[in-house]
């Protein structure tokens, strides 16, 4: 005989505690009991009341069981030259927009005699000098692969002079996380990047990518201290530019002052985190809810699904509703400060989703809300240079650890 149970009510509002600050605060799912449904499984989406569940710290109780997971493990290539963009081996983070410690040295030494699965690097202080001075020959807006974050795609359309939607579907892949490489084909009969024009080059140079603005160099790290790479054990410029060493060389330092990669850099790490805080929301209604305790394993073989697909076939998984929260968010002009463009994006995006999954009523509409903050984590982390099916091997695995099953 069915029996009335109380459903499960989620809103992501975090409280004042952990409400964003310099970085996003972490979604929150607060549960709170109401009546509406009846079922025959007891359990069916049973949880603690509210009240406990507030007293205990909402999800950053669960949260900080995952914290470890975060970014572990994974290995990540990006950048417009085509390398290694994060390295993450032994719980080290080695992120090509971050920084690492001089402890992990050892561990970097260990990636780099693994031979083919990663490439050379060479770590850079920034009192290095090298031929930095571009020879404005276009070499590098060819052939190269150009992942963006949204506040990067926001800049880019306010270079060229239009509106964000009209750049994203006119000039990137994937709903706006790689800039199309379409042009004409140049040096070794490569497609240029759609934003290079003949003669006179970058049409946004203003705007630029982060990619774009350390090229040949990649940043790599962990804490609070930064250092730089480029590719192999001999400058990448060469190749394509060998005129280079003869113009001015100059500090690693004085090449980021001149190519303004600060905000850049800023932004790229504010999403890296926001990537994480999705996959944390994904988690929360995984674990929180009762639908990990009542045996499913559906939803882990979605993620596991999603972590495998193309990034066209998430994007289209997605939806262009939710690809335009995540890729076209309606900030109006105010991008000068990437740290506040997140910040509004993280409340509208906390908006949007309290508003989508505010009330839940069974176990089908739990895994399918999980499923989508799980593919936008995955989406906007390949937009950020991380690797989705690495991440989602680990995020699996802790979800796991934690009490899913598979």
């Amino acid at each position: 005989m069915a029996c009335k149970r109380s459903g499960v009510r989620l809103s992501m509002a975090p409280p004042k505690s952990l409400r964003f600050r310099k970085k996003p605060g972490a979604f929150c799912f607060w549960f709170e009991s109401y009546s509406g449904f009846s079922t025959s499984h007891d359990n069916f989406l049973s949880f603690t009341p509210a009240r406990h569940f507030r007293r205990q710290g909402g999800y950053g109780a669960t949260r900080r069981q995952i914290v470890p997971m975060r970014l572990a493990h994974v290995r990540v290539f990006q950048g417009a030259q085509g390398q290694a963009g994060i390295y993450i081996w032994n719980d080290i983070l080695l992120d090509s927009h971050g920084f690492y410690p001089e402890e992990c040295v050892g561990a970097l030494k260990k990636i780099q005699r693994l031979g083919d699965s990663m490439p050379d690097i060479t770590i850079l202080s920034l009192a290095d000098t090298l031929p930095l001075s571009c020879t404005r020959s276009g070499t590098c807006c060819h052939g190269k692969s150009v992942w963006l974050n949204p506040w990067e795609l926001a800049r880019l359309a306010a270079a060229k002079d239009i509106a964000p939607r009209a750049f994203r579907d006119q000039y990137c892949e994937f709903g706006g996380i790689r800039l199309r490489f379409d042009g004409p084909a140049g040096w070794n009969n490569q497609a240029a990047c759609s934003q290079y024009l003949l003669g006179s080059g970058c049409s946004v140079h203003a705007g630029r990518p982060l990619a774009c603005r350390l090229y040949p160099l990649g940043r790599q790290g962990q804490g609070g201290r930064f250092q730089y790479i480029h590719q192999g054990s001999g400058f990448p410029c060469l190749e394509g530019c060998p005129d280079v060493v003869k113009l001015p060389h100059m500090t690693v330092a004085a090449y980021l002052a001149g190519q303004e990669a600060k905000p850049s850099e800023t932004a790229q790490d504010e999403y890296l985190e926001l990537m994480q805080q999705l996959a944390d929301g994904a988690f929360g209604l995984l674990l929180e809810t009762g639908l990990a305790a009542s045996g499913d394993t559906r939803t882990l073989g979605l993620w596991r699904e999603l972590g495998s697909s193309p990034p066209g076939d998430l994007a289209k998984h997605l939806g262009p509703e939710w690809l335009d929260r995540l890729m076209l968010p309606d900030l109006g002009d105010g991008f000068d400060s990437p740290t506040d463009f997140c910040r509004r994006h993280f409340e509208m995006l906390d908006g949007q989703t309290q508003s989508s999954f505010g009330a839940l009523g069974n176990f089908d509409a739990v895994r399918e809300a999980s499923g989508l903050l799980m593919g936008l984590a995955l989406h906007l982390g390949r937009a950020v240079g991380a690797d989705p099916a690495d991440l989602i091997g680990h995020w699996i695995g802790t979800a796991k650890g934690l009490g899913a099953l598979e």
